[in-house]
């Protein structure tokens, strides 16, 4: 965006909103002064700072061709275009802001929040959203949802990664032991004793005689872990990281790489 730093940013627009404010503050004085940034304003907090917060709320919920009309419009469209840029960025950083002001702004069932009433207010606010069409609450409280969403969204589980560290517990001693004839479950009986309560996840089998040399097979036992590279077949003698990371990590990252099984 032609910025060194969003901290860049964020302390140039801030500062031409806090110029703005107090140096035009007549182009707009009538509006800002009846929003509740200014009526509600604590009798400590300073005049640039009222300023600032009633021009700012004023600016973001007014249409475009609004502002155009104001005394220097066309300098507080462009300082709206920054700031909506600015919020966009901070956005994707999650930190967000609510564009009406506080939360009473957003009220759409209480007349008039009275700042002090808070709990009897929401209270009133969110019967009269459960009886509104949720359609007309999104658009209503769209400031809100977005942090909310991003809030919601899950960690992401890497699956992968956390089967392979499983593999890799088994499949070094399991390589060590086996011979052309080890039975299936004396591999088994192997992994309940390193996993212990997680080994119902794989399923270990010699398949020696498919390779002609000794091969361990391990299969994921689990209809639910979206994880491709199984059934993982590995030969006795070869790198056991080398090989677990080809067939499942690199599967996962869309990694090509030959296996041992290959060469």
């Amino acid at each position: 965006m032609g910025h060194r730093s969003i901290l860049k940013f964020a302390h140039d627009v801030h500062n031409d909103l806090s110029n703005a404010a107090s140096n035009n503050w007549d182009d707009l004085a009538r509006t800002a002064t009846a929003h509740p940034y200014w009526t509600h304003a604590s009798s400590t907090q300073s005049l640039a700072t009222k300023q600032r917060r009633s021009v700012l709320a004023v600016l973001m919920n007014s249409a475009p061709e609004t502002i155009q009309s104001w005394q220097n419009g066309q300098m507080w469209l462009e300082l709206r275009h920054r700031l909506t840029a600015l919020f966009k960025c901070l956005e994707s950083a999650g930190c967000f802001v609510l564009k009406k002001g506080t939360i009473e702004d957003y009220y759409q069932y209480v007349a008039t929040p009275s700042r002090v009433a808070k709990v009897a207010d929401a209270y009133q606010e969110a019967d009269g959203i459960l009886r509104a069409a949720s359609q007309q609450t999104e658009q209503d409280y769209s400031d809100v949802l977005i942090a909310l969403k991003y809030a919601s969204i899950p960690p992401k589980i890497d699956e992968a990664g956390g089967l392979m560290d499983l593999v890799l517990a088994v499949a070094g001693p399991a390589l060590n032991r086996i011979t052309m004839t080890t039975p299936d479950p004396k591999l088994n009986s192997l992994a309940q004793q390193i996993l212990r309560e997680r080994a119902v996840l794989f399923e270990v089998s010699n398949v020696s005689s498919q390779f002609g040399v000794p091969t361990l097979r391990i299969q994921i036992n689990s209809g639910i872990l979206a994880v491709s590279g199984f059934p993982l077949d590995l030969r006795k003698g070869a790198d056991p990281v080398y090989e677990v990371s080809t067939r499942i990590l690199n599967k996962a990252l869309d990694i090509t790489r030959p296996s041992s099984l290959d060469r």
